[in-house]
């Protein structure tokens, strides 16, 4: 049986604006998280491609997101749950032979105090490196990448100033 337009008016204006969300993230949800991926996929093509070219190291950029960009390695990546990209830059392993409270007290400074704006520091718990972070919303991006390749240009011409102190 089917309704007649006036009938499924009514119906749409009893329902309450939680019902109405719902169903509304229902429906949008799943495609806006499709669209994230595909917007996410052919930046980090062009970024990779614009890069590294066609060859092995492009294709195993693309699968784990991670390359040498300016002497440092980089790893791109999608947050899933904020449709954020994040882009980070490994600083290395802290000298053995420094005070690490110094460092870890130095980085913790650039932070608080905005020193690189946008740009936070911290330690990978996996690896124990010291790495560089920025982040950002998928759709601030282009999809050929330039404004991604701008980032990743800041974000390790920071670590290198940073590394010489």
């Amino acid at each position: 049986m089917s309704d007649t337009p006036q009938a499924a008016q009514a119906r749409r204006a009893e329902m309450t604006a939680v019902e109405f969300s719902q169903q509304m993230d229902e429906v949008t949800m799943p495609l806006l998280k499709r669209e994230v991926a595909q917007k996410f996929d052919a930046m980090l093509n062009n970024v990779v491609r614009r890069h590294l070219g066609e060859g092995q190291a492009a294709l195993s950029a693309l699968a784990s997101g991670s390359f040498v960009l300016n002497d440092l390695t980089v790893v791109l990546r999608l947050n899933e749950d904020t449709d954020a990209i994040e882009l980070y830059a490994d600083m290395g392993l802290p000298d053995p032979s420094a005070d690490q409270a110094e460092i870890f007290s130095a980085l913790l400074q650039m932070n608080l105090h905005n020193t690189h704006p946008g740009i936070v520091f911290g330690r990978n718990e996996a690896s124990k490196r010291l790495v560089a972070f920025l982040k950002g919303h998928i759709f601030m991006m282009d999809d050929e990448g330039d404004f991604c390749l701008a980032c990743l240009n800041k974000l390790t011409g920071t670590v290198h100033r940073i590394r010489n102190w």
